[in-house]
């Protein structure tokens, strides 16, 4: 028989039966259907959960800082090339560097005494606001306070945006000239992240800053100074000593990592580096890890629910062979061969897995929009909208071909392996 011949003779048995055969391709719809709903809501919520750990890039930030020395080595400092070898690292969407200047912010006469932080303009700054701008490069003066700068100023998010302040820097020891300076700022924005520190400064400023601050310090002096700005840079842990930060030029690097980046792999690189590297996120499992989890529950359900269907469509097949014993003892005795009738029934198995598959890609999408809809309302998240691809219904569509004739082959032996003379007389 002819492969034409096969499939003609496979959809007009499959119609025959339509309520047995309808039994088997529901029961592929609904494995199919649960397949792709199950994945598409869970590449839908990582999506969002991505794009909300993108607007918060402190939660998966990792912080570099010189490493403390190595059997009598010397830390290797943080200048540009450290930061240009930093932002190399896989994963790593943007390098910031930082410098901590000890200072003063008075703004209405009320003072508040702490740290400014000096960051290098990034793509997209490495933390959220909950008022007002971020720092952009043609700012010289631009302040962003920090929700610590608020308490202690006594201010409110909304009213502090646009207000001027003044920065009070004290050298540490005497020295000729002048013992203190005053640098005019302007607040434009308020950052929502809990950042050490009273604000965020233009990085140049807070450069030239404690370059002024440095001057005529004792190496005593420079060593405690230095020792309390490492302490506040460091946000997420860790130990570092003054004398690590001398002959860096920054105190800190802030690597903002790519959407679903591993922060493990990036401390990793930059401690390869010969940095010391810390995240939040570092010890705790990755978003990435997370969802691998998530799938192999996903995929274990699917897999069950597979199984099932799998059994249905065994026991329609069965069934059927039972039935048209007859009818296959007839094919042999006019010369089909056993190989025939074995396609045969592989045939009328496809017909099913593909007719489930195809109804069951449609239903599961349906199903997935409409739980993402129902979840949203119900727990009130924006945003969560299921996500799918071809390479996500191509696997459903195999799985559900697969999975027919796996289940089909077991009656297509049976019926192949009836002898003619013995299917004749099965009446």
């Amino acid at each position: 028989m002819r492969w034409s011949e096969i499939a003609r003779a496979a959809l007009r048995n499959v119609a025959r039966r339509p309520l047995r055969n309808g039994l088997a391709t529901l029961g592929i719809v609904l494995a199919t259907s649960l397949l792709v709903a199950l994945f598409s809501l869970s590449a839908g919520l990582r999506s969002g959960l991505a794009a909300r750990v993108e607007d918060q890039p402190l939660l998966t930030m990792v912080q570099v800082t010189p490493a403390s020395p190595v059997a009598g080595t010397s830390p290797r400092g943080l200048d540009d090339a450290g930061v240009a070898a930093l932002r190399r690292i896989p994963g790593v969407r943007d390098a910031v560097a930082a410098v901590v200047v000890p200072a003063t912010v008075v703004v209405n006469g009320r003072p508040a005494g702490g740290t400014l932080s000096g960051l290098s303009i990034a793509r997209r700054a490495p933390y959220a606001l909950m008022a007002g701008r971020a720092i952009e490069p043609s700012d010289v003066d631009a302040v962003v306070l920090t929700p610590a700068a608020l308490r202690a100023l006594d201010l409110d998010a909304s009213d502090a945006v646009g207000r001027s302040l003044s920065i009070e820097l004290r050298r540490s020891s005497p020295v000729a000239g002048p013992a203190t300076k005053s640098l005019a700022g302007r607040v434009v924005g308020v950052a929502a992240d809990a950042i050490p520190g009273l604000g965020i400064v233009p990085l140049p400023l807070a450069e030239d800053a404690l370059a002024w601050v440095t001057t005529g310090e004792s190496d005593a002096a420079r060593d405690v100074r230095l020792a309390q700005e490492a302490a506040s840079t460091l946000l997420v842990g860790g130990r570092i000593a003054g004398s690590d930060l001398l002959g860096s030029r920054y105190s800190s690097v802030w690597l903002i990592t790519e959407p679903g980046g591993d922060p493990r792999a990036i401390v990793e690189a930059a401690q390869g580096l010969g940095y010391a590297a810390f995240s939040r996120d570092a010890a705790s499992r990755t978003l990435a890890d997370l969802f691998a989890l998530v799938n192999a529950a996903l995929g274990a359900i699917s897999a069950i629910a597979l199984l099932v269907a799998a059994l249905g469509v065994v026991n329609a097949l069965l069934t059927t062979v039972s039935e048209r014993t007859l009818e296959i003892g007839v094919l042999k005795a006019i010369g089909a061969s056993d190989g025939d009738v074995e396609r045969l029934f592989l045939a009328e198995a496809a017909v099913v897995g593909a007719l489930g598959g195809l109804l069951g890609l449609a239903a599961g999408w349906v199903f997935a929009r409409v739980a993402a809809a129902a979840a949203s309302a119900a727990v009130g998240i924006s945003g969560l909208a299921p996500r799918s691809d071809a390479a996500t219904f191509a696997v459903a569509m195999a799985a559900a071909l697969l999975l027919a004739l796996a289940a089909g082959w077991l009656p297509a032996r049976r019926a192949a392996r009836l002898l003619p003379a013995t299917a004749l007389r099965a009446e």
